[in-house]
């Protein structure tokens, strides 16, 4: 797997780079060089200023790109980006009513001669 941006920025002395070509698997130590900069010395011992260097020795002086030419080695599985906590949403309310609504209208009923004036 290519070494990522994060990867890339939390490059130290002391990590190991791996990198399968032909089907056979290579490694590059980081180290720090004598001027203090990072430096990747592969395993017969040849020192290289970028992981492209180190990578086109490995590919017999072909151009590649170093970062997705190595791998990190690591012992476990890589931890899987963090998600961003969701938001939780607001709990749904009824819209609020702004005009009343027109009330239905009683249905006349038939006059009973009881109710009636007229008798």
């Amino acid at each position: 797997m290519a070494i990522d941006g994060t990867q890339r920025k939390a490059m130290a002395a002391g990590m190991t780079l791996t990198a399968k070509y032909k089907k056979t698997e290579h490694t590059a130590q980081v180290m720090t060089g004598e001027d203090g900069k990072l430096v990747y010395r592969l395993a017969d011992g040849r020192e290289f200023k970028s992981p492209s260097a180190a990578g086109s020795a490995v590919m017999g002086g072909v151009a590649c790109n170093g970062w997705r030419f190595w791998s990190v080695a690591t012992q476990e599985a890589p931890e899987p980006p963090a998600k961003p906590a969701a938001k939780k949403a607001a709990p749904k309310r009824a819209p609020k009513r702004t005009t009343t609504a027109p009330e239905a209208e009683a249905e006349p009923t038939p006059e009973t001669p009881a109710d009636s004036d007229e008798a």
